[in-house]
């Protein structure tokens, strides 16, 4: 997923809500967080692994500057 801000911003969290249905195990164990300033290269910020997750729970990451 990607996202595309009229101006530069600074993300400071990234908030993810888990699936709410049968499917609740495709709900990411790791995630990566990327940016990117030129549309080609990216470049790791953070990482998270072995996310456990409950059904429609929400998790709130706080983002490296």
């Amino acid at each position: 997923m990607g996202y595309i801000f009229a101006s530069p911003v600074a993300p400071v969290e990234c908030r993810i809500t888990a699936r709410n249905d049968p499917y609740l195990g495709d709900s990411p164990k790791d995630l990566a967080i990327q940016w990117c300033s030129d549309g080609i290269h990216w470049h790791m910020t953070d990482a998270f692994t072995g996310l456990t997750w409950s059904s429609g729970g929400t998790k709130a990451f706080s983002l490296s500057p």
